[in-house]
């Protein structure tokens, strides 16, 4: 799973532009296109992949999971795939601004699960509703979930670094089509938005998280972190070609997109 924010985004191998999507959840086999008969306006494409590990772009994202993934497209806001599974597109409201997320509420055997494949955290499988509260640790972050008093169905997902709060959102019902992401996805891409000013790439192996963040290497193995500085561009582009194991993200134009925006990540103001 990997998170780049500026400049990135991309396809197999990690390369990336600003303005890819992100893809999800889990099933296993592969199906042919077919008709819900009761809750999709048109045929609904299901195409299933194992992989690896999982990769997103912060500001863009491009993301494989590691389980076998499936992934749903439509223009309804909620489209069922069979006749015990639906997936819901919820928006999730991030510091007051609304449609600031998007997470998946997908039902299974009458289960209702989270599936949120573009927050950078260690969500590794679904995550079922009716297990809230829960606390998930990730070295000297951990993220809290729990139901929220907006809404019977709203859930909270707060991030925690060293017990201080640093991000929250809430998700709740209705379902929304994805067009209804439109002014949400254009002011994420705004020039001056947070994720396109800083270099974030987070990559998840099965037992440790590397992460980019500007000028440091972030790693998180076995529920401890450790910070390391990366002093100049070759250093930085070796580090996500070898360690994260991306050898096509574009490194050096992500720095220089950057850097035309005013932005040196190798200058310790903005480390």
């Amino acid at each position: 799973m990997t998170t780049c924010s500026a400049a990135t985004s991309g396809s197999s191998g990690g390369s990336a532009t600003p303005g890819s999507t992100s893809s999800s959840a889990a099933t296993s086999s592969r199906s042919r296109s077919r008709t819900c008969p009761s809750c999709c306006t048109r045929p609904t494409r299901r195409r299933t992949r194992s992989r690896r590990s999982t990769s997103s772009c912060a500001g863009s994202a491009t993301r494989t999971s590691a389980a076998p993934a499936t992934r749903s497209t439509s223009t309804s806001p909620r489209c069922c795939s069979s006749s015990t599974t639906t997936f819901e597109l919820l928006a999730a409201d991030a510091g007051g601004v609304p449609r600031a997320h998007a997470v998946c509420r997908v039902s299974f055997e009458d289960q209702l699960h989270l599936v949120d494949v573009g927050h950078g955290a260690p969500f590794y499988h679904p995550i079922p509703l009716d297990s809230l509260p829960l606390q998930i640790p990730h070295g000297d972050v951990s993220y809290s979930l729990d139901r929220h008093a907006s809404h019977r169905e709203a859930v909270e997902v707060v991030t925690l670094r060293k017990s201080t709060r640093v991000h929250s959102y809430v998700a709740k019902p209705p379902p929304v089509a994805p067009d209804g992401f439109g002014a949400a996805i254009e002011r994420t891409h705004a020039p001056d938005a947070p994720l396109m000013r800083r270099l974030k790439i987070i990559r998840f192996f099965a037992s440790r998280v590397l992460e980019i963040d500007n000028n440091r290497l972030v790693t998180t193995h076995h529920n401890i972190t450790t910070v390391t500085p990366i002093r100049d561009i070759d250093e930085l582009e070796a580090i996500v070609h070898e360690a994260l194991q991306l050898p096509r993200m574009p490194v050096r134009e992500a720095v220089d997109v950057l850097r035309a925006r005013g932005v040196d990540i190798f200058d310790g103001a903005t480390a």
